[in-house]
């Protein structure tokens, strides 16, 4: 939660990776560093490499979800944080908490990775 209140409000920028406009890759990616002290690739495609998936009734917070949001490919990466919420870079309203229940995410949710922490 300290590493959301850090970017809570940043506006979404594709490519973006600093706190005047950032992606969703990079946001996964800064808090796997804030919080974890590890390095991510860059890409969300790299990303989903990076652990094993998980079944949904058995995510973690600091797992990492994946969205396919336009189309053929999962192109979207988040942080869960539990409860059904999930730290997002939202193109539309930037960086925000939001939850699987929210019909769209729900909808494009493909699954889960849990990244090795230490």
């Amino acid at each position: 939660m300290t590493s959301y209140s850090h970017w809570k409000g940043t506006k979404y920028a594709l490519g973006g990776d600093s706190k005047k406009g950032i992606d969703c890759s990079a946001l996964t990616r800064q808090v796997y560093r804030e919080v974890y002290k590890k390095e991510l690739p860059r890409v969300s495609a790299q990303q989903v490499k990076s652990g094993k998936r998980v079944a949904n009734k058995n995510l973690e917070p600091g797992d990492i979800l994946f969205f396919k949001t336009n189309g053929g490919k999962t192109n979207h990466t988040t942080v869960y944080v539990g409860n059904t919420l999930f730290i997002n870079a939202s193109s539309s309203k930037g960086v925000v908490m939001s939850s699987l229940k929210s019909p769209y995410w729900n909808k494009s949710y493909k699954y889960g990775v849990r990244v090795k922490k230490s």
